[in-house]
């Protein structure tokens, strides 16, 4: 059994969005999860902990095979004097002069933005760019991990949040502007693709103005 995991700062980012009690719970789920001990967890909370799994579980799957590929070495004679790979990689560097980018314990720092970009992510950008605290449901996580399928990124969800918030009729019924709104299929292609209709001042005078809401001038 490992001694050690790790924890990328990026996931950590869902603490923002969670209260001191459910925090404690989220690192409670993370202990049992490391020591081998099911957990039974509200709703919430096992979405927030979804992404820490994921990673614990690709970390975990790279460790097995670090061990494997150290066993296959060992059955041919050991580890040479030199070696080239000490963490027990078959392959070795064509050139050991030419400095190659450093192995960690995990690939996910190698993967996409994208691939990383998990439901919680995408939660806290809609309430930076819309500064409403909604958390969305079960729904709503389906509809996300939807999208994500289809091949819409980080930027495009950001984007179409933008655009949306701007737009004219948006503004004048900001209510309409939820988490399941937007992830709607229909939703997020119109809001990604359009430029939003601002509201514009009118470039009227006073007199103007006061003229238009006697009925003197159209």
């Amino acid at each position: 059994m490992r001694k050690s995991f790790l924890i990328h700062t990026d996931t950590l980012n869902v603490l923002d969005i969670l209260t001191d009690e459910q925090a404690g719970k989220l690192f409670r789920a993370i202990k049992n999860y490391q020591n081998g001990v099911d957990n039974t967890l509200d709703f919430e909370i096992n979405i927030a902990f979804v992404p820490f799994k994921n990673q614990f579980d690709r970390d975990a799957e790279k460790y097995e095979n670090i061990v494997e590929r150290n066993a296959i070495n060992g059955s041919k004679g050991g580890r040479p004097r030199n070696p080239k790979n000490p963490v027990g990689y078959l392959e070795t560097q064509e050139n050991p002069k030419k400095p190659k980018k450093a192995d960690s314990d995990s690939d996910s720092d190698s993967d996409s933005v994208n691939d990383n970009y998990q439901y919680n992510h995408f939660v806290l950008d809609f309430q930076k760019i819309v500064g409403k605290q909604m958390r969305g449901n079960e729904k709503t996580q389906k509809m996300f991990s939807a999208r994500l399928k289809e091949g819409f990124t980080k930027e495009q969800f950001c984007r179409a949040i933008t655009n949306c918030k701007n737009d004219k009729w948006h503004i004048e019924n900001p209510q309409y502007l939820t988490i399941e709104f937007i992830l709607r299929n229909d939703k997020l292609e119109k809001y990604l693709n359009i430029v939003p209709e601002q509201t514009k001042p009118t470039g009227l005078t006073l007199e103007q103005a006061q003229a238009r809401m006697r009925g003197e001038m159209i």
